[in-house]
């Protein structure tokens, strides 16, 4: 089945690391583009951005010639502090927008599509007494999973380091089942540097793995 929840992650704390805007930028033919978007993070609820966008300014410094890892310095900062940028379309027009720096983190589970439903896949061993593997999840913040995209369901699973989001779930099998609600923390910090290569968010453990956005 396709897995659908978050990236790997680090519980380690975030006041360490800076935050980012939830861009992975890759050297693309053109030069610095947008290779990947973290759902949930500024940029992904900004939508106005796209993979292969290509950077072309950030704080109004032309970044064409920079490194990968000079560009991705210049989107991170301090936590809720503003960063713009400007990017060209496919279309050759250029588009500005202002982004606000975040920690974009995850909950420690993993989830998998079997048929039209969406289900626990894995959860940490802490939260055996909420959830289990073939837990149905029926709404994120009680908008309902049917017909959500993989990014739209990653969208509302990831948030702000710290926040909560609140899980309706249909527990149970052969003929008996109830509801109940699960409030899960998002303590998992994803840094798209770790993960520049991946075009998907499909992982098959929770084992951590060292990232920030």
């Amino acid at each position: 089945p396709e897995a659908l929840a978050t990236p790997r992650r680090d519980s380690s704390a975030p006041d360490s690391l800076p935050a980012g805007v939830g861009l992975a930028i890759s050297n693309g033919d053109k030069g610095p583009a947008i290779d990947r978007i973290v759902a949930g993070s500024p940029a992904w609820h900004c939508k106005k951005l796209d993979v292969g966008d290509l950077i072309c300014r950030i704080n109004e410094q032309d970044v064409a010639n920079c490194t990968l890892e000079a560009i991705h310095d210049k989107l991170e900062g301090a936590d809720r502090t503003q960063v713009s940028l400007t990017v060209r379309k496919a279309d050759g027009h250029e588009l500005s927008v202002g982004l606000l720096r975040q920690h974009t983190a995850s909950v420690p589970i993993l989830f998998s599509r079997r048929g039209e439903r969406i289900v626990v896949a894995q959860a940490q061993r802490q939260l055996t007494n909420q959830l289990i593997p073939g837990d149905q999840i029926l709404a994120v913040d009680s908008t309902p999973l049917v017909d959500l995209s993989s990014s739209d369901i990653l969208g509302l699973l990831n948030g702000p380091v710290g926040s909560t989001v609140i899980l309706d779930v249909r527990k149970g099998s052969l003929g008996f089942s109830s509801s109940k609600r699960v409030v899960l923390r998002r303590t998992e910090a994803i840094n798209v540097r770790e993960q520049r290569s991946s075009s998907r968010c499909v992982f098959s453990s929770l084992s951590p793995s060292p990232v920030r956005s």
